[in-house]
Formats: C-alpha cells, structure tokens, sequence
C-alpha cells in the first residue's frame, strides 16, 4: 500500500516554487529527471515511517483480518465496500499523521536538487 510515497511526493514536488525555479534554470526535461533522480535517493529514509502510518490509519477503520483479506486478491473484494467507505477518513488520517513527513521529504529533495544547479560563491 505505502508505493504511492514517490508518486504522491513528485507531485508535490512539481507545484512548489523552487521546481518551477528549477525547471526555468534546466528545462522541463532536465529537472524531471534530476528530481526523479534525487526523490530515488530520498525515499528510503522516509518509506518506513511512511509505511506505518499508512498502517495505523487503515487500522483504525479494519480489523487485522480485514486487512489481511484485503491483501489478498481473493479475499480483497469482499471488503472493498468497506475500503469505499471510509477511504476519505483514511485519506484525511493519513494526511495528519504525514504533511510533516512529506514536508520534509519534499524539502530534501528540493534542497538537494538546488544545490546542484545553484551557482557556486
């Protein structure tokens, strides 16, 4: 469940100010890659933590055997109502438990990828 850290975080990424600063200095192309890059380096430190807060979220809504079905692709569907349900109070238990997370994930990355565009003094 916890894959959706890069993509969620490139997206963040892309609307901020500095990626646009970014971008103007390298291209749209350019730092695309360079951010996907650094967010590869990134995502180890943060995808642990990530993981679990997922976790905790989806237990405050399932049983351990509802999740335990709903990894399984047999069981899975026989939850899936369940899952529809309360997916925006999960979607707003994660986002508590995370902004600061993913702020600190998205300023790394941004960080680190000005750094090596920014001219030396």
């Amino acid at each position: 469940l916890g894959a959706n850290l890069n993509f969620i975080s490139y997206e963040t990424i892309l609307h901020t100010q500095t990626y646009l600063i970014i971008a103007d200095t390298l291209g749209s192309e350019k730092s695309q890659l360079l951010i996907k890059e650094e967010l590869r380096k990134a995502i180890p430190k943060y995808q642990s933590q990530w993981n679990k807060n997922l976790a905790s979220c989806y237990a405050e809504v399932f049983t351990s055997e509802e999740l335990e079905a709903l990894s399984e692709k047999h069981t899975a569907l026989s939850y899936a109502n369940k899952l529809v349900k309360y997916q925006d109070q999960i979607g707003e238990s994660m986002r508590a438990k995370s902004t600061h997370l993913m702020q600190s994930l998205v300023a790394d990355v941004l960080s680190t990828t000005f750094s090596k565009i920014a001219p030396e003094k």
